[in-house]
């Protein structure tokens, strides 16, 4: 039976795994049940009550839960922390959430593994019970629990998972039809097969009657004829079916269709597009920064770019982040190991890095990133839970402030620079192009104008680079005059002016603005970069700090555009411009039509929809409550040998007629704790009869009997003597009882049968 139970829970604990990864649900999921079977196992042998069985569960999961689900938290590894503890209590109802609400693999989080664990122990712990009671078929309910959650908060495509639903439900029909068979020989059904069998059975009338062995009773036993070829067709007619639904269910599995998980309904993205970005913060970081260390990059790629954030919505006053399209899943809390965008194709060339990153002054909360991260350790914790990326758009954001000099360690793979040869003749991807509001007419009119000789995608956006990089001057308001933003009015007044006057923040949003114009699937980004890339540590100031437009290709993903003219292609005027005073922030100018949105700032502003809430404190009321629990629950666990031990001091103590009675109390107790029955209105020397015939006890039980009969009707003084003799039978009985060895000695120890048995006595008395 145990076997059929380890094998059931075997399907559900590696339905856990895909979710994980890195063998890390296999093995939450795995001991959870494993101490879930044990527990129910030791409860049926030893006849445990169910608040004994609960009280060994719950122990069971706060020792064994920081080893298996949160070794981080723990103390060496092995001894439970305040953190585990902790976390083992509120994980319990927020494990379900955040299993849904991260992208996996979810192995680098703490808390969610706390799920397969804790319905490991629940789920293995009813079924055992429920199979060893005999309620076979109720006890595939739990297990069936168990593979439907590690299916249901998994992801949509799983190795295997159709061969592993089918071999779940061989197993179950084995299971039936085995405790079928079982059920069938408890009742006295002999089932024969064929002809011959079958006369022979009408012949002998149906029925024959014998002793069963070992229990001391007649059952009448039936044999039930059934013609073989009945046999034969119901195993055709279920392999008949079996084979149907594979048929079906087959080719679907097989075309890799995505199975449907919760987290496609359950898992919301965080909503950032009306969040103010770092492009509204360009002049300042450009300029009142421009001497001053932003990033310190390590072992930057060749032509790689630490971004910043990337935009893909403009309103006419600003560039933003458009909420996710279609299967796009947006910001979504990631951990140390980040899932591949969806339109991530690498292409041939690229390159792997590892670089270490350190934020000397973070952009209010967005997390610097390079090329397409696959790992990323943050060294903040409090950064680090609350850490959110956009697989397409290549850009991470925290919902808490970070603190200056934060520690990022990042590796993924960059595209190569792409030369014009490789480029050339490819198509524009499939992203979705995007629709500006408030674009200034001239936005079209300039882009018709100077792509109207281009051939090719690559080359209607290579001419609008060349425009503005060749036919435009480079100011930021230091040596000459240039109004900061990006709105609908500053764009205008960049194309309609006598020169186009501007920096990195109108080029790039004008070239975007006509690109779209033209179909074109462009975007946004802001980020850094150094003049000259070399080997070891980079220090990026304010002066590397660039935007540039990112336009999709077929096959090669999003290719950089730099619009902007070089810093020293400075307008052309006969006076000479009084020197700018730069601004401590840089606002939207005040003609917008709409009030521009204010920049973030260092307090602690959290919106009350911000989806990670503070760290909270330590809830000491939750974690002494449930040390108050496990300790209640101990109680009983605990008490239960106790009582027996002071039960027996106190009648080896009586003297007389007591002390007899208290012998022949301790035998009765020892035989039912060990699993013998006595009779419910019998006297004693027949249930010392009962009891030899149930194990050899060698006479002993018969003697003590005769003994407290003696002591209790004859009137006669008991001596001493009598009670020590009464007290030595009591022991061959117990030598008798518990020739097994220890085992059959701790089982009858833990066994809660006579006190039960001693509670009602007295009541009835």
């Amino acid at each position: 039976m145990l076997g059929f139970v380890v094998l059931l829970f075997a399907f559900g604990v590696v339905a856990h795994e895909p979710v994980f990864g890195n063998g890390f649900g296999l093995q939450t999921a795995g001991a959870g049940a494993v101490i879930g079977i044990v527990i129910a196992t030791l409860a049926s042998l030893f006849g445990w009550r169910w608040y004994v069985t609960a009280a060994a569960a719950v122990l069971s999961y706060f020792a064994l839960g920081g080893l298996i689900a949160l070794p981080s938290t723990t103390i060496a590894g092995i001894v439970p922390s305040l953190q585990t503890l902790q976390l083992l209590i509120v994980q319990l109802a927020n494990s379900w959430k955040d299993l849904l609400t991260l992208v996996p693999p979810a192995h680098p989080f703490i808390g969610p593994s706390v799920l397969p664990f804790a319905s490991g122990i629940v789920a293995a712990i009813a079924t055992t019970l429920l199979a060893l009671g005999g309620r076979w078929l109720l006890a595939l309910l739990p297990a069936a629990l168990f593979a439907f959650i590690g299916a249901a908060w998994s992801v949509p495509y799983a190795p295997n998972e159709l061969w592993w639903a089918l071999g779940f439900a061989v197993v179950t029909g084995i299971w039936c039809a085995v405790n079928t068979a079982w059920d069938r020989a408890d009742r006295g059904e002999d089932v024969v097969i064929g002809a011959e069998a079958s006369a022979a059975a009408r012949a002998a009338g149906g029925a024959a009657s014998r002793t069963e062995t070992g229990t001391g009773r007649l059952r009448q036993r039936q044999r039930v004829a059934n013609a073989w070829w009945r046999r034969a067709l119901g195993v055709a007619g279920a392999l008949g079916i079996g084979v149907l639904i594979a048929a079906v269910l087959v080719p679907m599995w097989a075309d890799g269709r995505a199975r449907t998980v919760l987290r496609e309904y359950v898992a919301p993205p965080l909503q950032v597009h009306d969040l103010p970005t770092p492009l509204e913060q360009f002049r300042h970081l450009s300029t009142d920064l421009i001497d001053e260390e932003l990033f310190s990059v390590t072992d930057l790629p060749e032509g790689a770019r630490v971004r910043i954030a990337t935009m893909d919505e403009y309103d006419g006053v600003r560039w933003g982040i458009a909420p996710p399209v279609g299967e796009a899943p947006g910001f979504v809390q990631i951990g140390e190991v980040v899932a591949s965008a969806s339109e991530a194709v690498r292409p041939n060339g690229s390159l792997d890095y590892e670089t270490s990153l350190i934020a000397r002054q973070p952009v209010d909360r967005w997390v610097p990133t390079i090329g397409h991260i696959e790992h990323i350790n943050v060294g903040d914790e409090a950064v680090a839970n609350a850490l959110f990326y956009d697989v397409n758009g290549q850009t991470a954001l925290t919902t808490v402030t970070p603190p200056a000099d934060l520690a990022i360690d990042v590796a993924g793979w960059v595209e190569p620079v792409w030369s014009e040869s490789q480029l050339a003749g490819l198509p524009l991807g499939s992203a979705p192009v995007g629709t500006p509001q408030l674009v200034p007419e001239a936005v079209t009119a300039l882009a018709l104008t100077v792509t109207q000789t281009a051939a090719s995608p690559l080359d209607r956006a290579r001419a609008l680079e060349r425009y503005f990089r060749d036919t435009g001057y480079y100011a930021n308001g230091i040596e000459y005059p240039s109004r900061p933003g990006h709105s609908a009015a500053r764009i205008a007044q960049l194309l309609e002016g006598e020169q186009l006057i501007g920096d990195d923040e109108q080029y790039a949003t004008a070239m975007a603005l006509t690109a779209t114009s033209l179909g074109m699937p462009a975007r946004v980004v802001i980020g850094a970069y150094p003049e000259h890339y070399a080997e070891g540590t980079i220090s990026l100031r304010g002066s590397d700090m660039h935007v540039w437009v990112e336009i999709q290709f077929d096959g090669v993903g999003w290719v950089p555009f730099d619009p902007t003219p070089p810093k020293d292609q400075v307008p052309q005027t006969e006076v000479p411009e009084p020197r700018s005073v730069p601004q401590p922030q840089v606002l939207q100018p005040p003609e917008p039509p709409q009030e521009p949105p204010q920049l973030p700032t260092d307090a602690d502003d959290r919106d009350a929809d911000d989806p990670l809430e503070a760290p909270v404190p330590f809830p000491w009321l939750i974690v002494g409550s449930g040390s108050a629990l496990v300790l209640l629950l101990l109680i009983p666990l605990i008490g239960v040998p106790l009582v027996k031990i002071l039960r027996r001091r106190r009648r080896r103590k009586s003297e007389g007629r007591d002390g007899v009675r208290g012998a022949w109390h301790e035998v009765t107790d020892a035989a039912v704790d060990s699993g013998l029955k006595l009779g419910t209105a019998s006297t004693a020397l027949e249930d010392a009869e009962l009891l030899e015939l149930q194990q050899p006890l060698d006479g002993a039980a018969v003697t003590l009997a005769r003994q407290l009969g003696a002591a209790e009707f004859s009137g006669a003084h008991v001596s001493p003597e009598s009670v020590r003799e009464a007290w030595d039978a009591e022991a061959q009985v117990r030598r008798a009882l518990f020739t097994d060895g220890r085992w059959a000695r701790m089982r009858a120890r833990w066994s809660w049968r006579t006190l039960r048995r001693r509670q009602r006595s007295t009541r009835k008395g």
